[in-house]
């Protein structure tokens, strides 16, 4: 039975747009607004008031661009495709008096927050009574995912009612792409070095000390957000953009996030008579030679524990599923999987792998070097790895001293709310 997530991973190709309800993060160099685009079922008819939910018909002059390593893409110089929105009731004849579409574009900040990035061209629309709905054209992206750190972009179409006596709007439906990812002819660089810190923090060892690690979300100087042992915690983590380095080592991600993942190991090429610490030093071994070989037997598998996540969510881990895996480690959910499939224990492999860390396999330096020419990358540049200090308690003294500090900021901003 194919699991949720990696139905909705082989469905990324057919454009689907997905009703949101998110805060929309909006900032200029004057001012700083947070405005949530929530589905509004109480629309205004002539005196009277429906309730009904409103259905878009979208009708797209043509598709983003589609590959299996990027997902969807486009470029920066490139016209958007053009865009007719018709809104529909089934019920009832629609009101369009101050009726308006914006189209906004923005990418994820955190799993409930979207991060406002302009867009170029006329984005607000009347209803036009010909077409019977808006029409955008001659739309285009102002950034690029690479000036962000890497991030996907989303198109938001937004259908409001605007009252121009009492200057209010009422938002009635909102809807968001899947993630776009957009490209210019001077991010190649850029992504060769992505492509590298993926894959070295997918397979080299991490510091044990990464594991006491508080890890935050901060999208700007005043929004702070602990990233909590959940699906939506690892959707933070792996969108944070202030978390550049990030480890996706399949022990740490099992460690870390205990009430998302279990690890199996495959029992069908190591013998389940091993010790644990013999196992787990010989599977680092195969993550680190799987570098320099083409191996496409799986070793380790991340199994879900739960698939009762919302659309949403599982959307958003979707689109970050290629970050955890390669042609040894494995995703999946749901409960049913193949018997050769063995589980570790979470709490063993907590004690081994803080115990013995020094002792697990690492790439060499000889072959960072190689894959650093092989990614045209100077090898100048240094590999940060997750919390990888040699003065643990330095470190640790300063962490403590960091979240005493998230902390105190995180209950000023608690009061203010209050307020």
């Amino acid at each position: 039975m194919k699991n949720r997530f990696l139905q909705l991973k082989q469905k990324l190709n057919n454009w689907k747009w997905i009703e949101c309800q998110v805060t929309l993060h909006s900032q200029t160099t004057q001012q700083e607004s947070y405005r949530l685009l929530e589905t509004n079922y109480k629309i205004m008819q002539d005196c009277t008031v429906v309730e009904e939910s409103l259905q878009f018909n979208i009708q797209m002059q043509k598709s983003f661009n589609f590959s299996k390593r990027i997902g969807w893409n486009w470029h920066k110089s490139w016209k958007l495709p053009e865009i007719i929105v018709k809104p529909i009731l089934n019920s009832y004849k629609l009101y369009t008096k101050g009726l308006r579409c914006r189209l906004i574009c923005g990418y994820v900040e955190d799993v409930s927050t979207i991060k406002q990035v302009d867009l170029e061209g006329n984005t607000e629309k009347l209803y036009n009574d010909e077409i019977q709905g808006f029409q955008f054209e001659n739309i285009k992206f102002s950034s690029t995912s690479y000036k962000l750190e890497g991030v996907h972009f989303h198109v938001i179409i937004e259908i409001y009612r605007r009252d121009d006596i009492f200057e209010s709007e009422l938002t009635i439906k909102s809807v968001i792409s899947p993630p776009i990812f957009v490209d210019s002819r001077k991010a190649a660089r850029n992504t060769k070095r992505f492509d590298y810190q993926k894959i070295m923090s997918l397979i080299q060892p991490f510091h044990p000390f990464s594991l006491k690690k508080q890890l935050i979300v901060r999208s700007d100087k005043s929004k702070i957000l602990k990233i909590e042992d959940t699906l939506e915690g690892l959707n933070n983590y792996l969108m944070a953009q202030n978390i550049r380095n990030k480890c996706r080592h399949p022990y740490f991600l099992t460690l870390k996030f205990r009430s998302v993942f279990d690890l199996y190991y495959n029992s069908n090429l190591y013998s389940t008579q091993l010790s644990l610490e013999q196992l787990l030093v010989k599977i680092q071994q195969c993550l680190v030679d799987s570098l320099n070989s083409n191996q496409n037997q799986q070793v380790l598998l991340l199994r879900m524990k739960y698939t009762n996540y919302s659309e949403l969510d599982m959307g958003f881990f979707s689109n970050n599923l290629s970050q955890l895996q390669n042609n040894v480690i494995q995703v999946v959910a749901g409960s049913q999987i193949d018997k050769h499939w063995v589980k570790i224990n979470s709490n063993e492999l907590n004690t081994i792998y803080t115990e013995k860390y020094s002792i697990f396999p690492r790439v060499s330096n000889s072959d960072q070097v190689q894959m650093k020419q092989y990614f045209d990358i100077s090898s100048d540049e240094s590999d940060s790895e997750v919390c990888c200090q040699n003065d643990e308690q330095i470190e640790l003294g300063k962490q403590q001293n960091l979240q005493e500090f998230y902390e105190t900021k995180i209950e000023i901003q608690k009061k203010k709310v209050c307020l």
